[in-house]
């Protein structure tokens, strides 16, 4: 049980940075580390913030069936 908290942690940590890297890079005057923090008291942030989690969960999940 504990190996696969640690590896969903560190696949978690993986897919955070990627959607930060990617928000940050779409919204230069805008951070992901900063809708992260809006998200906790706006419903449209935290929604967007979802949909950006949500893509790049998808997009890492192909490339490793493809990889």
């Amino acid at each position: 049980m504990n190996g696969n908290k640690s590896r969903l942690g560190v696949r978690e940590a993986a897919m955070l940075h990627v959607a930060a890297s990617r928000y940050d890079s779409c919204h230069p005057t805008d951070s992901f580390s900063d809708l992260s923090h809006r998200a906790r008291f706006s419903k449209e942030d935290r929604r967007l913030m979802e949909d950006w989690l949500a893509a790049t969960k998808t997009v890492m999940e192909t490339d490793a069936h493809d990889g």
